[in-house]
């Protein structure tokens, strides 16, 4: 009876949700492989009436079976004075959508690397074309907050903050970098009932960034896999206050050396 009990316990202690044991995750198949595109990523460029060279730039990274054009509506909910930057993944998905890498197998961590690089190439076009503008923000949902999580933490200098919506980190284990100064804060909401990306994945994504010292907010909500209107309104003022901050740090620096 007692080795029984031991057992039970072992077993508690050590049992992982479905979907999360990374090491279960099957061979990539279809529909998820899709055909990888050659080239740099297509984008779509969404500007305010009173856009200027240095108006702050932000990623819109939809997530599984979306596209830049469809994604805009989602985008546009969060009524920012930005230039919204919409690009397409790389991978057709199904008949008419597209994704960021395959889901939950194991060709997931090497398509996810894939787009990250994609996605910085796009950065490199958007800081040549509006080098006022800044490092730009990031706001993706489901694959697209894994693509904004990877940046962050990847090439953290690249990035000026991330807003994961229901995203994860792909490896679920990915060992991540100590933040510098240059680290991007985070802004990572999670429905409590998502049964397309568990909670506790969001979750742990949030404590290891936290960990590893980057800040981060972390915004649970009761939903399932989406994004009420109080987590859009929150991640919206998120992102204006660091703007605000950003800019005022531009500002002292400047006057710092005109002091000089």
């Amino acid at each position: 009876m007692f080795n029984q009990r031991l057992l039970v316990l072992f077993l508690l202690l050590t049992w992982v949700p479905a979907g999360y044991a990374q090491s279960a995750w099957p061979p990539c198949e279809a529909p998820h492989d899709g055909l990888l595109q050659d080239g740099k990523l297509a984008y779509n460029v969404v500007e305010p009436a009173d856009v200027q060279p240095n108006t702050p730039i932000v990623l819109m990274i939809h997530g599984l079976g979306h596209d830049k054009d469809r994604f805009e509506g989602f985008a546009r909910l969060f009524k920012l004075p930005f230039r919204m930057v919409l690009p397409n993944a790389p991978r057709h998905y199904k008949d008419d959508g597209f994704s960021w890498y395959r889901v939950r197998c194991q060709g997931a961590v090497g398509d996810v690397i894939d787009s990250t690089k994609r996605l910085l190439q796009v950065i490199d076009v958007l800081q040549e074309r509006w080098p006022q503008a800044g490092k730009p923000f990031v706001v993706g949902f489901s694959q697209g907050g894994v693509m904004g999580m990877s940046l962050a933490a990847r090439y953290p200098g690249r990035v000026a903050g991330v807003v994961a919506l229901s995203g994860y980190l792909v490896p679920l284990d990915l060992p991540l970098p100590k933040a510098g100064k240059h680290s991007p804060p985070l802004f990572i909401a999670h429905g409590q009932g998502d049964t397309v990306v568990a909670f506790a994945e969001g979750e742990d994504a949030a404590a290891r960034f936290r960990k590893a010292g980057y800040d981060v907010e972390f915004r649970p909500h009761p939903r399932r896999h989406a994004v009420p209107k109080e987590v859009i309104a929150d991640g919206t003022a998120w992102l204006m206050r660091r703007v605000k901050a950003r800019y005022s740090h531009s500002v002292r620096h400047k006057s710092s050396k005109t002091n000089r």
